[in-house]
């Protein structure tokens, strides 16, 4: 089954601490596991080897770990040049089955993280520590701001994005212009990509076809016209591009849920 990557949503529970650590040259973890939190780990300086899931890293000032609850892994530091990191453990709940796909779809090891995503890690640390009133409100805030930087990597959201950039000429036209019935070769030429191609990325990033994806939005447009109680049923109809007045009753009922007719009780 394929999620809406738009109805992600994360409610951070508690953030549990946050720390910078600066390893000594005998440091090391042997198989930690944490069942009740999530780990991420911002490396700032030094070097370490990470192993989890029969995997072995070498982690550099920049790289990035993110460790769902449940995972084990084992680390030992470079005795030469000592690890240091800025870490952050929390709990999250009320995740829907599209968050846990997303999340799922982050990898565990993130090499050279953009600045910003570093410069987050260093705000929330020195929020953390220096606890000023509100300092549990704020640090929440940058780690709901990480947490997206870190979402907009993931593999489905890059493609998500590659998606929009080639439909928003033509969900643009769909919404501006809802009175209008589009072909999918009108729709596709837009985007100048082939009916088929167009087709199936428009599927997989609106969640409808072309030609559903109208319907869904002639027919909210129709209940908004509706509820003014301004204009009769068939004159809604024909502002949304639909000269059957019972055809336009059944498709706003199967979309809406209920019939034209009760917009207005």
């Amino acid at each position: 089954m394929k999620y809406d990557f738009k109805e992600c949503d994360i409610q951070i529970e508690t953030i549990i601490n946050v720390v910078a650590i600066k390893t000594d040259r005998d440091w090391k973890l042997n198989d930690l596991t944490y069942n009740d939190r999530w780990i991420l780990c911002c490396s700032t300086g030094g070097a370490a080897v990470y192993r989890w899931d029969e995997k072995t890293i070498n982690l550099e000032k920049g790289d990035l770990l993110f460790f769902q609850k449940g995972k084990s892994r084992s680390a030992s530091t470079n005795p030469a040049k000592p690890w240091s990191f800025i870490v952050i453990k929390f709990q999250l709940e009320k995740l829907n089955e599209a968050t846990q796909e997303m999340l799922a779809s982050i990898p565990v090891h993130i090499p050279r993280v953009q600045q910003a995503v570093a410069q987050l890690f260093r705000e929330i640390e020195t929020t953390w520590r220096a606890k000023h009133p509100g300092y549990i409100i704020k640090s929440k805030s940058l780690l709901y701001l990480l947490l997206y930087q870190l979402l907009g990597e993931s593999k489905q959201m890059v493609e998500s994005r590659k998606y929009e950039n080639c439909l928003s000429t033509v969900l643009q036209e769909i919404e501006n212009h809802f009175d209008v019935n589009y072909s999918v070769s009108e729709l596709a030429n837009m985007s100048n990509l082939s009916p088929s191609y167009f087709n199936t990325i428009f599927k997989k990033y609106t969640g409808y076809t072309p030609i559903q994806y109208q319907n869904y939005i002639k027919m909210t447009h129709a209940y908004d016209l509706l509820r003014f109680k301004h204009y009769r049923i068939s004159e809604v109809a024909a502002l949304v591009g639909i000269t059957d007045d019972y055809y336009f009753s059944r498709l706003f009922k199967k979309v809406i849920g209920i019939p034209p007719s009760k917009v207005r009780d």
